[in-house]
């Protein structure tokens, strides 16, 4: 489902909630000025595949889910970085993302220089990663592929 490598609607194995924790606090403290400028909070998913780990961070309005998200996917090999330097990793991808994001949005970039779904190389630090910028709200995606799931027949 958010694989860059295997194309098909499965969700993938979700990775630890301690993660996903600590990754979204981090960022809503970053962001606050960002946050109360848009109203809007950061949601943090993780998946692991066979071959890559999606992560994935959206700002959005939790209240308001048809409101359009900003969501910025990172995918990466499985790696043997110790846990803390690989968080690190990940957080600094994010946080060079959602720079670049809120730059562009605040000098009034037309969508099409701040989203895209074809996935591109990042360098993070010694790492690189893909990632790509939507406006999907990964929280709807992920209820609409459990509820198909229970009801495979619709």
């Amino acid at each position: 489902m958010f694989s860059r490598i295997v194309d098909d609607e499965k969700l993938g194995e979700p990775l630890e909630s301690e993660w996903q924790i600590e990754v979204n606090t981090l960022l809503n403290d970053v962001y606050l000025d960002q946050r109360e400028k848009h109203v809007k909070n950061f949601k943090v998913f993780a998946f692991r595949y066979d071959q890559e780990m999606v992560f994935i961070a959206s700002f959005l309005n939790e209240d308001s889910p048809n409101e359009s998200a900003i969501t910025c996917y990172l995918s990466t090999e499985p790696t043997k970085l110790e846990r803390k330097s690989f968080l690190k990793t990940m957080v600094d991808g994010f946080g060079m993302l959602f720079d670049d994001i809120f730059y562009k949005l605040d000098s009034g970039a037309p969508d099409s220089e701040v989203y895209f779904n074809d996935w591109r190389i990042i360098k993070i630090g010694q790492s690189e990663a893909f990632y790509k910028i939507s406006r999907e709200n990964v929280d709807l995606t992920i209820q609409a592929s459990k509820l198909l799931s229970e009801n495979p027949e619709h």
